[in-house]
């Protein structure tokens, strides 16, 4: 008979937290399943293969949740096993990992509507008020569940600088006031932040709180009219044309890590300045007639590209790396519930390359996937095109506008003036 347990594995890194699996065995096969859950390890029992949470302190909210997440995914997963294994006692393992996959989907739409304040842990018991720290990171494992990890990780980050402000405590939404959040404020400009660096928590937190009130754990909106929440224009990096060709022309013959990152560079700049997650997440069936059609991850808009020579070129040499698999690039490999972590790696590593591939051109500029972007913009700026054309939004102003933009004039225009930059390199 099929069994599942929950296991936890600790971090390698000292007081760092540790993650919890399920471990399914069947016909002696051994199977884990990653969840995004993460607790340190003296809230493990090994001996009871349980999660200890304490009666109070700021972890007691965020430890019943994980508590009562696994443990309905526990019970879901066992009830199903019985009836697979019933069926078909010869079952492969594979299915029964699949059906904890469905399991723990299941419990992010059971979680995701649930108001904070009235959920119950696996014993029926109401859980405490929760703090802002724990209702920060009760949102962070309902993204993760729905797959959204950019979203979880700006949370997380916002989340941790939290946290250190407090010291490790957490704190009761009915303590946050507006001279709270000045001081908040101070303290991250005390470290150094810019001003778009600390609008950039504040309005993290601030998207916190509208959830909170809506939840109904507070209703005090108007605490963040003392601090700064815009976004100051920056100097955007961008490189000229002849820099372009520079990186085009590079020999990197036997050096394939250099060749692929500068290939990645020139795709995303073929393609209008595509950011790093889109071009990873691009699939075959997305290319239709000559025309590429994908959904912003950042934004949510929609985007149609004309097709050219130069793309194709790019995604020729990495074919034998896509065959039978749906992305249209060879930066995704496995779709096992690690995608966005394969595609933050293979970030890393080009961004990387990027660097060596600057110094080779002999560019003072710190070469990045992002400069593909603001690089598109400023060619399309110097060869005249107009700023409707180009759009403000791709290096002045914000994606919205960017789009705004962009569905005004329609999708003609901009191909036109694409084709002119890339005829020019």
């Amino acid at each position: 008979m099929a069994s599942i347990r929950l296991k936890f594995r600790p971090s390698s890194v000292a007081n760092r937290e540790g993650t919890l699996f399920y471990q399914i065995i069947h016909h002696r096969s051994v199977c884990h399943v990653k969840t995004d859950y993460r607790i340190f390890a003296h809230e493990w029992d090994a001996s009871t293969s349980t999660i200890l949470v304490p009666n109070s302190g700021c972890r007691n909210g965020i430890l019943r949740f994980i508590r009562d997440c696994t443990g309905w995914e526990l019970r879901r997963a066992r009830k199903a096993f019985v009836e697979i294994c019933a069926k078909n006692p010869d079952c492969d393992i594979n299915e029964l990992v699949a059906e904890v996959t469905r399991a723990r989907m299941s419990a992010a739409r059971r979680h995701v509507h649930r108001p904070t304040n009235s959920s119950t842990t696996t014993s029926g018991q109401a859980l405490p008020s929760q703090g802002v720290c724990s209702f920060f990171y009760i949102k962070i494992q309902r993204l993760l569940m729905l797959n959204r990890r950019g979203t979880a990780r700006t949370y997380r980050s916002t989340l941790a600088s939290i946290q250190q402000f407090l010291d490790g405590e957490d704190i009761a939404f009915s303590s946050l006031t507006s001279d709270w959040i000045e001081q908040y404020e101070a303290w991250l400009k005390a470290r150094g932040l810019r001003r778009n660096s600390s609008s950039f928590y504040l309005r993290t937190l601030r998207t916190i709180v509208k959830k909170a009130i809506k939840e109904g754990l507070t209703n005090d909106y108007g605490i963040f009219e003392t601090v700064y929440l815009g976004f100051e224009k920056t100097v955007k990096r961008a490189i000229a044309i002849k820099h372009i060709k520079a990186i085009k022309r590079l020999d990197l013959r036997g050096k394939p890590s250099l060749a692929f990152a500068r290939d990645m560079f020139l795709f995303s700049f073929y393609m209008r300045g595509m950011s790093f997650v889109d071009m990873a997440f691009l699939r075959k069936s997305d290319l239709v007639g000559g025309i590429v059609s994908y959904t912003r991850k950042k934004t949510g808009g929609r985007l149609n590209i004309r097709w050219q020579k130069q793309m194709q070129e790019i995604v020729n040499r990495y074919v034998h790396h896509t065959i039978g698999k749906p992305f249209l690039l060879p930066i995704i490999k496995q779709q096992d519930g690690t995608e966005y972590n394969q595609y933050r790696k293979v970030l890393h590593r080009v961004n990387r390359n990027l660097k060596h591939i600057a110094e080779m051109i002999d560019l003072d500029v710190p070469l990045t996937m992002y400069v593909a972007r603001h690089s598109w913009a400023s060619t399309a700026r110097a060869m005249g095109e107009p700023l409707s054309v180009i759009s403000e939004a791709m290096g002045h102003e914000s994606d919205k506008v960017t789009q705004i933009y962009l569905n005004s004039i329609g999708t003609t225009a901009v191909d036109k003036a694409n084709y002119k930059i890339l005829k020019n390199i």
